[in-house]
This record gives structure tokens, sequence and C-alpha cells, in this order.
């Protein structure tokens, strides 16, 4: 699934999220454009997330990348990779989070409880 995310209506964010397809029936027909994908994970599916590991680093937008943010082609951006693991093992569950600056500086917010920070 791919979602992109604007402000003020300028894009800020793009999200390709890979999950497994299994004894997740209908997920393709949900709404998502007003819910949280973890929201509907978790009340519909009962799938909860229980931990993970986050890997970030600066990249070049490639031509898919710049053109759903509208920046030139090799523009830096902010790349994220989560993987989550949850209540039920044969569930996986991996996303990817494009952000571009404003005004030159990045900005995060995380829930400092459900993180942990390890630079490799």
């Amino acid at each position: 699934m791919e979602r992109s995310r604007n402000y003020n209506d300028k894009p800020i964010f793009y999200g390709i999220n890979l999950i497994s397809n299994i004894n997740i029936p209908r997920f393709a027909s949900r709404l998502f454009e007003s819910r949280s994908l973890f929201d509907i994970l978790r009340t519909t599916y009962q799938i909860v997330v229980k931990g993970g590991e986050q890997k970030k680093g600066a990249i070049k937008a490639d031509s898919k990348i710049a053109q759903h943010l509208s920046v030139k082609l090799g523009h830096p951006v902010l790349h994220l990779e989560q993987k989550f693991d949850t209540n039920k093992p044969a569930f996986s569950s991996t996303h990817q989070f494009i952000v571009i600056p404003k005004d030159g500086q990045f900005m995060g917010y995380f829930d400092a409880d459900k993180y942990k920070c390890q630079d490799q």
C-alpha cells in the first residue's frame, strides 16, 4: 500500500507499507484516508504491534519519490524503514517513510516509550 500526506496542500510524506496477506480478509478494500493503519489492524484483525526496529538515513529522491513529493530528482529526503513485531508471529509488516525537510530541517515526533534508538 502506498500513501502520501500533505500539509497546507504541499506533499511532505510518502509511505510504502508492505503487509503480509495472511488472515486479513478484505484488507485491500478498506478505506485508510481518515483512519490509522494500526487502529484498523488492532480493531478489525486483532493484530497488535509489540515492538520492532527502525533504520533511518538520508537518500536521494528517485523519480518515483520526486514525483510523489514534488521535488527534483536527487533531492535529499529522510528515509525511515520500520519492521514491526506483532502478537501474531505469522504476520509481518515493513513500512518505509520518505519525508522532505521543512525549511531545511527534518522534524519527527515519536513516543519514546515505544522506540529504541540504536546507531549502527
